[in-house]
C-alpha cells in the first residue's frame, strides 16, 4: 500500500493523510479509517474530519478549543477488495506552543 508519512501541525490547522492500495480492475477497494482511541470502529466522519474521495482524510483543527491535541494519535487507513485487506497507520501530532 501506498500512503503519505506522519505529520506534525501547528495547533488549529489543517491536516491530510492518504493512501492508495491497487489490485485488478475487476476488483472494487473499499476504505476505512480508524483513530487510536478506538481501532475496532471506524472513525466517525463529521464537519471537521472527513473523506475526500475513496483515499485521503481530512483533519481540521480549526474549531478545535484544544488547538487539535486532542485529534493526535494514530490514524489507520484499511483497504478491502474483499477477499484481502491491507492496512497503513498514521502519526497525527499536533504543536500546541
Amino acid at each position: 500500500m501506498n500512503r503519505s508519512g506522519d505529520l506534525v501541525i501547528a495547533a488549529y490547522e489543517s491536516a491530510t493523510f492518504w493512501c492508495v492500495a491497487v489490485t485488478d480492475d475487476s476488483t472494487i477497494i473499499t476504505y476505512s479509517w480508524y483513530f487510536s482511541d478506538n481501532m475496532s470502529q471506524p472513525l466517525v466522519i463529521d464537519n471537521q474530519t472527513y473523506q475526500l474521495g475513496d483515499t485521503r482524510l481530512s483533519i481540521d483543527t480549526r474549531l478545535d478549543a484544544d488547538g487539535g491535541a486532542g485529534r493526535a494519535g494514530v490514524y489507520r487507513c484499511v483497504a478491502d477488495n474483499g477477499y484481502s485487506k491491507d492496512w497503513a497507520e498514521f502519526q497525527l501530532s499536533v504543536n500546541t506552543s
